[in-house]
């Protein structure tokens, strides 16, 4: 199976967690009759007749032309040269994750209007998240899911590049690699891999989202329980309800983004009257262990465990690292090294964001609404002993304080189907998500503005042919 991205980090993409190690660099080939596989990698899926074409060509090109603007006027991140604007109804993307925001941002820069809505009470972003914590004066950010990004192909550096001069994203100048399961650290190789990528020292992960979502029409903590067509012709539109039945938004939407994924998102598409190509790749089970080959999506769960380390008493050598062959701990990062911050005290510890592997994810799977006290104290436990016992300092566990644990219920895909989107002509129903080809943020971002690139043609006439998922794989 063709890989994606060429770095290693721990990424969270349009609801999904994973630890991901690619080669290669997201490509799509879109062909106008069909978005097939061809030489140059990755498509969109389907098959692969007719012409050569390309999101990387004209539109996702555009992205990296545009200024930097200060004005923040709804007219002045729309590109100059991109096509005529769309005058029907909006395109409604549920899922307000990176691959949702990248969706709907590149289709307000093609001249299509995009709502997005998210079940998020705070602010959309999924686990693009950050936390604040406070103690003795001092303020620490941290990440508690996405941890860091790549950014190699040209359409997602051209996204990085603006938000790099806005101040929203900077480059990891920390020790990061890899460390064995008996503690042996190694750098990751930065010249061959390419820079890391972090938030802001403000906000952290969080400021990605928020500068994908700062110009958009965003729907905060609403839940689309149901999809209805439109009466009349086919293709007419959809109306987005709630589950009491609500109609939510403006009323009529054109075509419909599914940016999620998991049960939620597989009991959302089952409210349609008919089937479309959108309805098997979003069926899912979760699982420890992924099959070779599947007909749907398989999930695992991820714990993640916030831990204040007495600064001086932890003989780290690193900033973050990727845990190699270790039963309970896949990353370790040091959020106080990472976003070191101006101070109004002085802070004595350290605060790490610990990070699960899948198996002890699924080993230790409850609701991660409410989660048992016995289920947090065993899992902060085994979490915070694990991490003292691989730096060689089982001595220091008992002084670290567990600040936060969170369960990640549909954190990891276990496999993917090769392809950047999937597409219903007929129906007017998509979905992006990393977890389709690439679970990262790159991936994540890249399979928003891709599908954005194939609905705002669709919507303009050029009758683009729908798009089945193609089998999943074992990543």
């Amino acid at each position: 199976m063709a890989r994606l991205a060429a770095a290693a980090a721990v990424l969270v993409v349009g609801g999904s967690l994973a630890e991901c190690r690619f080669q290669g660099r997201p490509q799509l080939t879109v062909r106008r009759a069909g978005f097939g596989k061809s030489s140059r990698g990755l498509s969109g899926g389907g098959d692969s007749t007719g012409g050569s074409g390309g999101v990387g060509s004209a539109n996702v090109r555009q992205l990296r032309e545009k200024a930097i603007d200060s004005g923040g006027s709804s007219e002045s991140r729309t590109l100059p040269g991109s096509k005529p604007t769309y005058d029907g109804p909006p395109v409604a993307v549920v899922g307000g994750g990176l691959a949702g925001l990248a969706c709907g941002l590149a289709l307000r820069r093609l001249g299509v209007r995009a709502a997005i809505f998210d079940t998020g009470k705070r602010a959309p972003g999924g686990r693009a998240s950050s936390k604040t914590f406070k103690r003795q004066g001092c303020t620490h950010i941290v990440d508690h899911a996405a941890q860091a990004f790549t950014a190699q192909g040209p359409e997602i550096r051209a996204l990085v590049e603006e938000m790099e001069q806005e101040g929203v994203v900077q480059q990891w100048r920390g020790r990061v690699g890899s460390l064995s399961n008996t503690g042996q650290f190694t750098p990751r190789d930065e010249t061959r891999e390419g820079p890391l990528w972090i938030g802001s020292s403000s906000t952290g992960m969080a400021a990605v989202p928020t500068w994908l979502a700062a110009e958009q029409e965003v729907f905060q903590d609403v839940w689309v329980a149901k999809l209805e067509p439109v009466r009349g012709a086919p293709g007419a539109g959809w109306v987005l309800k709630t589950p009491k039945g609500k109609q939510l938004g403006e009323g009529r939407y054109s075509y419909v983004v599914m940016a999620h994924n998991g049960k939620c998102a597989d009991r959302l598409i089952n409210t349609l009257p008919e089937k479309t190509v959108a309805h098997a790749p979003l069926r899912c089970k979760f699982t420890a262990k992924a099959s070779p080959t599947s007909d749907r999506l398989e999930l695992s769960s991820l714990w993640v465990c916030i831990l204040a380390v007495p600064r001086g008493s932890s003989p780290a050598s690193f900033d973050g690292a990727f845990v190699e062959s270790h039963a309970v701990l896949s990353w370790a990062g040091n959020n106080s090294a990472k976003y070191p911050r101006p101070q109004t005290g002085q802070s004595d510890v350290d605060v790490w964001t610990l990070i699960s592997t899948a198996p002890y994810g699924s080993k230790n799977k409850c609701s991660q609404e409410f989660i048992p006290p016995e289920v947090r104290t065993k899992v902060s436990e085994e979490m915070r002993n694990a991490f003292c016992t691989l730096l060689g300092a089982p001595g220091v566990a008992d002084s670290c304080e567990v600040l936060h644990m969170q369960l990640w219920g549909a954190a990891v895909p276990l496999n993917v189907c090769q392809q950047h989107f999937v597409h219903d002509a007929e129906a007017r129903v998509g979905i992006c998500g990393d977890w389709l080809t690439a679970p990262s943020v790159e991936g994540a971002m890249f399979s928003g503005l891709a599908l954005a690139d194939a609905v705002a043609r669709e919507l303009r006439g050029e009758s683009l042919p729908s798009t089945p998922a193609q089998p999943f794989k074992r990543g």
